[in-house]
């Protein structure tokens, strides 16, 4: 097992499920991990946020299994108007028309490209921030 897989294991090992499906960081969990959930939840300035801990979970339990994180974005579209109440998102959809102007069929389009490129960003924040680490810890 590589020893970016141990520390995705370690991490999400840490992130706790509680009542109503809310993850936590686990009080004794590493520094790192409290690092890692702090930084994950700065791209939008937003912590704590419940979609953010659920799907960092998410990722980390796909790198833990030496995956490729899945970057759908939800369905329904309860949970994306749910994800925009939640954090200040409407700027990433913004952000999708500008990038693909008349190329999306509907607004639900626009937000689901919006929270896909969000899942991609947490991603690469968590694979960049446990290859750190695990090239700190050769040296």
């Amino acid at each position: 097992m590589r020893k970016v897989q141990q520390l995705a294991e370690i991490a999400y090992e840490n992130l706790s499920v509680g009542v109503n499906n809310q993850v936590f960081t686990n009080p004794d969990a590493p520094w790192w991990v409290w690092d890692l959930v702090r930084k994950i939840h700065d791209i939008d300035e937003q912590l704590p946020n419940d979609w953010v801990y659920q799907k960092t979970k998410e990722i980390l339990f796909c790198f833990m299994n030496g995956e490729e994180p899945d970057i759908t974005p939800d369905i329904y579209h309860y949970e994306l108007l749910e994800w925009l109440k939640s954090a200040p998102h409407w700027g990433r959809v913004d952000e999708i028309l500008h990038d693909f102007p008349g190329e999306l069929s509907s607004l639900s389009n626009a937000i689901r490209a919006a929270q896909a490129r969000k899942i991609e960003e947490m991603a690469a924040v968590i694979r960049d921030y446990l290859e750190e680490l695990e090239e700190g810890s050769q040296e």
